[in-house]
């Protein structure tokens, strides 16, 4: 819009210049060396006016000239993105189906058109877990760690498979990363909790509770049970510990947070 209104003005003060030198035609007369040119105003307008437009014309041209391998390389980069995308789904299509083969093949190549982008990294790493690769799927799932993506779902995965091997300092740190990735998940929340009563981190558990549960969207009523549960996890290990008297303290505080527990 701005570059027509451009062009009218443009062409708005031509036509009031040449209606004033249609008006006031004049005489120009040059003196160069040995020679003298008499020519009108009208004239050396025209002249400058056509120079001008050959000049414009001239630096359009060259500039699309130039600016052809540019375009080109954008062409052929939205291409392979579009192709892409079009081979992403045919992975995640390929997944749903349970037809691994088909996945893998689709995300080579996609990889090739988009390379080791966070999507890919985790369409490989689902298709390892099916593959039963589990060094490859570790193996990808912390090059997820390094992306804002997949940081969250990477973390919670490796943070699972820690657990599960007893390795129970890594779990936590992953279950805290986990949190920090994506504070308004309750679920992250709750596996940071159970990690900390796991490994007798009692006070740890409830800070948890009481700060990340908060920013993940925790009722009262959910907080309040977590905490009772905490509690009741403690003065049992007390209790094993033949800690009877502090374990008894701490059972019946639990029981504030869990009203229903006494009816059963």
């Amino acid at each position: 819009m701005s570059n027509l209104l451009l062009f009218l003005l443009l062409l708005a003060c031509l036509g009031i210049s040449a209606s004033w030198i249609a008006e006031n035609p004049g005489e120009v007369v040059i003196h160069w060396g040995d020679w003298r040119i008499d020519t009108s105003l009208a004239l050396i307008f025209g002249a400058v006016l056509a120079a001008s437009l050959a000049f414009i014309i001239t630096y359009s041209i060259l500039a699309k000239i130039l600016n052809l391998p540019s375009a080109w390389s954008q062409n052929r980069s939205l291409k392979s993105y579009k192709n892409g995308l079009t081979e992403l789904t045919w992975t995640v299509a390929s997944l749903a189906a349970s037809d691994i083969a088909t996945a893998e093949r689709h995300a080579k190549k996609a990889q090739k058109l988009l390379g080791n982008s966070p999507m890919t990294l985790l369409l490989f790493a689902q298709i390892s877990r099916h593959q039963g690769d589990e060094g490859r799927t570790q193996h990808l799932l912390e090059e997820m760690l390094e992306h804002k993506e997949t940081e969250y779902l990477a973390a919670r995965m490796l943070s699972e498979s820690a657990h599960k091997q007893e390795m129970l300092p890594r779990a936590l740190a992953l279950a805290q990363r986990a949190q920090s990735a994506s504070p308004h998940d309750g679920d992250a929340v709750v596996a940071l909790v159970s990690l900390n009563v796991k490994m007798q981190q009692w006070q740890k558990a409830l800070d948890a509770v009481n700060s990340a549960g908060r920013k993940a969207g925790m009722s009262s009523g959910e907080r309040s049970h977590l905490r009772g549960v905490i509690l009741l996890a403690e003065a049992l290990s007390l209790a094993e510990d033949e800690h009877d008297e502090t374990a008894l303290a701490i059972a019946k505080k639990s029981l504030k947070y869990l009203p229903d527990f006494c009816a059963h």
